[in-house]
């Protein structure tokens, strides 16, 4: 067959391939010869739930990239063996042409890298993936990615930066290259339901959209395929993406939550860019109020690589407020849908009067931003329904407070710059503070002055902004009188 390729070098003796030097240079032979064995491939892909790529179908097509060294795997990646190859999968196996065969010394390492779908840009590379988000979200695509180091004919495993490994098909040294995939977007789940205690209100959304998302970008991997990091994205394009119009069939809002998108995601800092929720809503109350309302929602979080994010729109119809309660759990948990709540933080005593909160309001851990609000949600959001009457926003005093009060270092975590207060009489007492500013207000009677805190200066007294910044968002800390 004239699609088989061997491994030669340009003259009669066969010498050693000691790197992947620009020099070395492979020609096609015109089969596999008697006792090698052909690379064949099967495959992988972890995932419990029916939006998500869990299997492959037939036509689909991978990239598969390949680098040959002499021994174990310590320079730049560079494709010398395989470069971007078509891998189709059929009937009942994968194909592809030309054919390659292992080595058959055991001390000619192979590592690979594997895309989903097969990147066909002009600029490709074995180590960046470059990737527009489709806008229209039923058209979206769950772009997957494999790396294996150190694989050869006697351990066709090698190391894996990536994958399920504990899959027993997949334990085999020998047989097909077993390609282990790992989702490379964030998934984003977007519910929307209706407060308890509304029996007879009616409500229909009738938009939603999610606002200045990053939806093109590119994902790079470590060219020495680092076993420390599988892989990071760099993305810088916002946009909008409709989830629901008026044009969609008519959506009833239920106690109950309900799935109104999913989507995939580029992982971002979305705190970065104020990416929100945007929702518009009907109701009507059963003393035949009716109203259309429209609120803007500052989500938290970052979004990470194969991690599952649902958002909670929890709709209060006769006070028009909205919350969102956010979850994040690895996308390949076996638990069908995340767990739904705004888990109340630990209060921690800082050597102020008030006990101050260990992760922001909405936030999922202390290193995670919480929800963001404008200045006039510090004060109408209403935080007791959530935590109880005992939490409420902290005042220009209290930010006074724990700044005499605590002792503070910077810490960089995931890549931001996080602040920790300590308290400086029990220094066993500390709490972390994922983001810079926050907000604040002073009260005279019934009028509010609102502040914008900047804890960055941690050896000068805090800065107290007014009413210029109102139209900022940022996540909000609380604290509590128990």
């Amino acid at each position: 067959m004239k699609s088989l390729k061997q491994l030669l070098w340009a003259g009669a003796a066969i010498a050693v391939l000691a790197s992947c030097s620009a020099e070395e240079e492979y020609a096609l032979d015109g089969a596999i010869r008697p006792g090698e064995e052909a690379i064949t491939i099967s495959s992988y892909i972890p995932g419990k739930r029916a939006v998500d790529k869990t299997t492959f179908a037939e036509g689909d097509v991978i990239g598969l990239y390949a680098c040959q060294t002499v021994g174990a795997y310590a320079n730049s990646f560079r494709a010398n063996f395989m470069d971007n190859v078509a891998v189709t999968k059929g009937a009942d196996d994968w194909t592809y042409s030309p054919m390659m065969a292992w080595p058959s010394d055991e001390n000619e390492h192979l590592s690979f890298i594997a895309f989903y779908p097969r990147n066909t840009e002009s600029t490709a590379s074995a180590v960046r993936y470059p990737l527009t988000v489709n806008s229209d979200v039923d058209q979206q695509v769950d772009v997957l990615w494999c790396t294996i180091r150190d694989a050869h004919i006697n351990d066709r495993n090698g190391i894996r930066i990536n994958g399920n490994s504990e899959a027993a098909s997949f334990e085999a040294v020998s047989g097909p290259l077993s390609l282990q995939f790992k989702h490379m977007l964030s998934k984003v789940i977007v519910q929307v339901k209706l407060a308890d205690g509304y029996s007879g209100t009616t409500a229909k959304l009738k938009s939603l959209s999610l606002n200045n998302a990053n939806s093109s970008g590119f994902f790079a991997l470590n060219s020495t395929l680092s076993l420390a990091s599988g892989g990071s994205w760099t993305s810088n394009t916002p946009t909008n993406f409709t989830l629901h119009t008026d044009t969609d069939e008519p959506k009833d809002i239920i106690t109950t939550a309900e799935t109104v998108a999913t989507m995939f995601m580029i992982p971002q800092d979305i705190t970065a860019y104020h990416t929100s929720l945007n929702v518009a809503y009907s109701y009507s109350l059963p003393d035949g109020t009716e109203k259309e309302v429209t609120e803007e929602i500052y989500l938290p979080n970052t979004w990470e690589v194969n991690k599952a994010y649902n958002y909670v729109i929890n709709i209060e119809p006769d006070i028009e407020m909205i919350n969102v309660s956010p979850s994040v759990v690895d996308w390949d948990s076996p638990t069908e849908t995340p767990a739904i709540g705004n888990d109340i933080a630990e209060a921690v005593d800082l050597g102020s009067s008030y006990k101050w909160a260990s992760h922001d309001f909405g936030a999922v851990s202390p290193c995670d931003m919480g929800l963001k609000y404008s200045a006039e949600g510090t004060r109408t959001q209403n935080y007791a329904a959530e935590w109880g009457n005992n939490w409420r926003c902290p005042t220009v005093s209290d930010w006074q407070a724990i700044h005499s009060g605590c002792t503070w270092t910077e810490e960089e975590i995931n890549g931001r710059t996080c602040y920790r207060a300590t308290n400086k009489e029990a220094s066993e007492n500390s709490v972390l503070f994922s983001n810079r500013y926050y907000w604040t207000y002073a009260r005279s009677g019934s009028t509010f002055d609102y502040y914008r805190v900047d804890i960055a200066n941690i050896s000068c007294t805090r800065t107290y902004t007014t009413a210029a910044y109102w139209k900022e968002v940022y996540p909000v800390r609380l604290v509590s009188n128990q």
